[in-house]
């Protein structure tokens, strides 16, 4: 096989070999060594393409005086003994993947056969059953492309061969005892906080997927140690160099997690070092605070869920054809409510341009819409604003309502509709004003409103921010202009923040 590792010009890394210091044996007959030779048991990930610059995680034994690793005889200086039994190294820059693991030191030497072993570059893009095999002898497909040459899969480190092989798919019996495939966790961490919890609802709602919205300043401290090779990171950043986003993205590395990236900048470091990466191409955006960026990165994030729920076969295909109508529709959406909602705001900012406090609620995804809203009117009107989800404001925030008091409320027509209509009756009868941003023709809430947004369309709940948070950026910006502040250059902000 060594002979047609070279076929098709692609590189393969076959081997890993470890050497050990402060071994004081000899292999001669009758010395013995002061420690175990090492052993791998195995190498993670073990079924995909670990490409040059990707991480691996080695496990195994006798690991503690490792203090070189090669890769088919290439060293890299790239990796951490984490343990006697854990290294974590990245493939060096120009190998292709890995097709075997070997590990050698003056005490012994082991050997171990992992990963897809093929000629070219298979790229895994997705599996079936999702959840994995309910039991041994299960069969699964392993959907992607460039599997055309692939001759060995290994499932929870087992290599077996496939049944069949095509150029996108590849079938395989999993081994009789298996208990089921490993989970894969995902987490979004982001400088773009209401947008990845939007984010979450829209994995959670449309694909079934268990998200956890993290703020990047935050990551280490909260999620560092449980990062691991399972986990995904998908990070948000408008311009990619933000510098708390790149600290936690180097960590997730560092723990062998995969990287994904969105952002607004062709050839940031964050496209440089996500192994995937999206660019939401919304422009340049003039002023500091993000508005047609936030949409933006909605928009792409509910695109991105709706294909993961498509290939986890979460949602039908009537369905889905009809999501990405409702996705094609929201530029008219966005353009009529902007038309419809630019005076009203205009004028309603003159009326309370100088309140000193301002609520922002709203339930289920829309609790994302109030937080943005609540930024925006922060960040340029600079105006102390404070967003709860509308259920937690009884335990705390109420206490702060008086007669005259704003509060804004966002209330698309989905679950949460008939809910909310009961935290909007708790407000008003402690004197609050209510403003609502509502769906055109609601005339319950439109009732109990003293000031009211109008959204002109309807979209389902979980594209529902992208159009809602329109008005209050609207508002924002009106407020801004009132008070006599530049809405596109707020004070001691900056677009790209570059400190931690």
């Amino acid at each position: 096989m060594g002979k047609n590792m070279w076929r098709k010009g692609a590189y393969i890394a076959t081997s890993v070999l470890l050497l050990v210091w402060g071994c004081h044996c000899e292999r001669s007959s009758g010395s013995s060594c002061h420690f175990s030779p090492p052993t791998i048991l195995s190498i993670s990930p073990s079924s995909l393409c670990q490409k040059g610059g990707t991480p691996v995680v080695l496990t195994g034994s006798g690991f503690s005086h490792v203090s070189e690793v090669f890769f088919d005889g290439t060293q890299t200086q790239a990796f951490t003994v984490e343990s006697d039994t854990r290294i974590v190294a990245l493939v060096p820059p120009h190998a292709e993947g890995i097709g075997g693991v070997s590990v050698e030191n003056p005490c012994g030497s082991a050997s171990l056969p992992i990963g897809i072993l093929y000629y070219g570059s298979p790229k895994p893009s997705g599996i079936l059953p999702s959840e994995g095999c309910t039991g041994g002898g299960g069969i699964i497909s392993i959907f992607g492309t460039g599997f055309t040459d692939v001759i060995s899969v290994s499932v929870n480190g087992a290599n077996i061969p496939p049944i069949s092989v095509s150029p996108t798919e590849i079938t395989v019996q999993a081994p009789v005892g298996a208990p089921g495939a490993a989970n894969v966790n995902v987490e979004i961490t982001t400088t773009c906080g209401s947008g990845s919890l939007a984010a979450s609802y829209m994995f959670s709602d449309l694909a079934f997927l268990a998200t956890h919205p993290v703020v990047a300043s935050e990551f280490i401290e909260q999620e560092g140690m449980a990062v691991n090779i399972n986990s995904t990171i998908l990070a948000v950043s408008q311009s990619g160099e933000t510098t708390d986003t790149l600290a936690a993205v180097d960590h997730a590395r560092s723990r062998a997690a995969t990287i994904l990236g969105l952002t607004n900048a062709v050839g940031s470091t964050l496209t440089r070092v996500s192994r995937v990466y999206i660019v939401q191409q919304s422009g340049p955006e003039i002023g500091v605070a993000a508005t047609k960026t936030f949409t933006a990165q909605l928009s792409v994030l509910a695109q991105l869920a709706l294909r993961v729920a498509k290939i986890r076969g979460k949602v039908g295909h009537r369905q889905i054809e009809e999501l990405e109508a409702k996705i094609r529709q929201i530029p008219d959406v966005v353009e009529n409510t902007i038309r419809k909602n630019g005076s009203k705001a205009e004028e309603l900012a003159k009326k309370i341009k100088d309140k000193q406090v301002f609520f922002f609620l709203g339930r289920g995804i829309s609790s994302a819409t109030a937080l943005e809203g609540r930024l925006k009117l922060m960040e340029i009107a600079y105006i102390p604003s404070i967003a709860y989800p509308a259920g937690e404001s009884k335990h705390g925030p109420i206490s702060l309502i008086e007669p005259g008091f704003p509060v804004v409320f966002v209330c698309p027509k989905d679950e949460t509709h008939k809910t909310i209509i009961g935290n909007i009756m708790e407000m008003k009868a402690r004197g609050a004003s209510i403003i609502s941003v509502i769906e055109e023709g609601d005339e319950e809430i439109k009732k109990l409103s003293d000031e009211y947004f109008e959204v002109a369309g309807s979209l389902p709940e979980a594209l529902s921010p992208i159009a809602f948070v329109a008005p209050l950026q609207l508002l924002a910006y009106y407020m801004a202009v009132e008070r006599g502040c530049n809405p596109d250059k707020p004070r001691n902000l900056a677009k790209s923040v570059t400190v931690r």
